[in-house]
């Protein structure tokens, strides 16, 4: 899909600069594992075409109702309507059903928000199984209130740029 629209030639030069980026930063971090949290399907898509990365993507899927709420509260940046955030769902939606049918079902998991707000022990380790890492002590945390330490974000969510922990 991607590859329709870019010549060959532009995509081996971003493949390069994205394993090289990929590298240095497992270096710099001595982690074999990178998370990389951009919301976009075109990301997904385009990471899964680059030779060399073992892609594991997560679909965080939010009841529509209460995307479409949060969506529309005054207090958010770009508030939309009820209506705009249905759609949007929707087309997002639809985008992830793409990158499952490019990277292959296996590769991708579903992780319903509410699942994760309700059952955060039990969803962490169907998470942890499905990316091959053991997140107990991120649970244990959780379910002792601790608390968690974001240790780097580059860019992404506002509120966790500004805020060292995470309760």
């Amino acid at each position: 899909l991607i590859q329709q629209y870019i010549s060959n030639n532009d995509f081996s030069v971003y493949s390069q600069y994205v394993k090289a980026l990929f590298e240095a930063v497992r270096q710099v971090s001595g982690r074999d594992i990178i998370v990389d949290s951009s919301k976009r399907f075109s990301r997904a898509l385009a990471l899964s075409m680059v030779d060399g990365i073992d892609l594991r993507t997560i679909h965080l899927l939010r009841d529509a109702r209460g995307v479409a709420y949060s969506w529309s509260k005054p207090t958010r940046p770009r508030r939309r309507s009820w209506w705009n955030a249905s759609v949007r769902w929707n087309a997002f939606t639809v985008a992830a059903g793409l990158v499952e049918r490019r990277v292959g079902h296996e590769l991708v998991m579903r992780l319903r928000y509410e699942d994760f707000i309700s059952q955060p022990v039990d969803t962490l380790k169907e998470l942890g199984r499905f990316a091959n890492v053991d997140l107990d002590v991120v649970a244990k945390l959780l379910v002792n209130n601790e608390g968690l330490t974001v240790n780097h974000i580059g860019v992404g969510n506002g509120f966790l740029q500004r805020t060292k922990k995470v309760t």
